[in-house]
């Protein structure tokens, strides 16, 4: 037998193995592209809008708004302009004056905000007021753990 005749089925054999590493490899490659993002920063400060460039506490609720807390408020972001939300004093649904501490979001989207000096205030989502919420003696919340 000339060796010709024996090398043919080691070369399909290696030709089927190469073929079925190109397949298993392929999906591999594009779920790796899928996985792959490209993410852009961008930096915003009070020549954007923000109430002042020291922030205490950010989040980003589940509809893609980014929640700003400053020691003059609270602010959202939708990606291009801020909305200030600030205390007035003739409207009881109004946010609480003072500081903004920290803020967390709950499984209903509901948004918890810790004040200095004014204590927790919930923001329900899709709407324009705000909840102080009655701790008892409980007294300067500065921390909302979500």
């Amino acid at each position: 037998m000339s060796s010709s005749v024996r090398s043919r089925p080691l070369r399909r054999w290696c030709s089927g193995l190469l073929a079925l590493g190109c397949l298993l490899a392929a999906p591999a490659q594009a779920g790796a592209d899928a996985l792959r993002r490209d993410f852009y920063f961008q930096t915003i400060s009070t020549e954007q809008g923000l109430a002042q460039n020291t922030v205490s506490s950010f989040l980003q609720d589940r509809d893609g708004f980014l929640w700003v807390g400053t020691d003059s408020g609270l602010q959202q972001y939708d990606g291009y302009a801020f909305t200030t939300f600030a205390h007035s004093g003739d409207d009881p649904a109004s946010l609480p004056e003072g500081p903004i501490s920290s803020l967390a979001e709950d499984g209903d989207g509901t948004l918890w905000i810790g004040t200095l000096g004014s204590g927790l205030v919930r923001h329900a989502p899709h709407t324009s007021g705000f909840e102080r919420v009655d701790l008892g003696d409980v007294a300067n919340v500065h921390t909302v753990l979500a």
